[in-house]
């Protein structure tokens, strides 16, 4: 290859950016080796630009960004036209241990409309007891397991809702959403994710989640 795309955002569900190197140093022809590390929105689109330098498509890359940011843009206009409130929204992206889902995750939450009670923009994804997310109150459970995609993901937050711990879960609002596609991923899709999570909080602005994207659990 002349050019090898890595990240180094995660060193257990991944290839490492430390192999990747290692590897690329002993080929015969060293192939340049560009990195994802984005850990917000705006890392990402950085990570996209720096893609389609390296792909030589700059003005693709330019031509992509804008027009995510624009369906970005679209949900903002959208929220702010309907004064619509904010839910309390907790996003797992493990079950067991639990994790809440950070990275990113937490901004796109804001960007849909809703308020994460469990992590912070651009924060390492972390542990909790189940403890720490009912004392969080949220109003809005999103069980999204890291590769899942919504079929499993509904597996597992039927597994979870069928448990003593989290019985308090089945009086709120939960979705079992296509992590795989939508929220684990570091790339476009991500806005897709920020769509699909809109439409979980603010239905009547944005319509139903699209069924290959979430499922209603309870």
């Amino acid at each position: 290859p002349d050019l090898i795309v890595t990240q180094a955002l995660c060193e257990v569900c991944a290839v490492s950016e430390t192999d990747v190197r290692a590897i690329a140093a002993r080929m015969p022809t060293q192939p340049q080796v560009v990195t994802l590390s984005g850990s917000t929105w705006d890392g990402i689109t950085e990570d996209m630009r720096r893609v389609g330098a390296s792909l030589g498509c700059v003005d693709a890359a330019a031509e992509l960004i804008e027009s995510l940011e624009a369906r970005l843009l679209h949900i903002h206009e959208t929220l702010r036209a309907a004064r619509a409130p904010r839910p309390r929204v907790a996003v797992i992206e493990w079950t067991d241990p639990v994790f809440a889902a950070g990275h990113w995750v937490p901004e796109l939450v804001r960007r849909a409309g809703g308020i994460d009670v469990m992590a912070a923009p651009g924060e390492h994804s972390s542990v909790h007891a189940v403890e720490d997310v009912m004392s969080a109150k949220p109003e809005v459970l999103v069980i999204a397991p890291c590769g899942y995609d919504s079929a499993r993901a509904a597996d597992a937050a039927r597994a979870l809702l069928a448990t003593d711990e989290w019985s308090w879960a089945r009086e709120i609002v939960v979705w079992a959403m296509d992590s795989n596609s939508l929220l684990s991923r570091p790339g476009p899709r991500l806005v897709d994710g920020t769509e699909t999570l809109a439409s979980i909080m603010h239905p009547d602005l944005f319509g139903a989640a699209p069924a290959a994207s979430a499922v209603r659990m309870s």
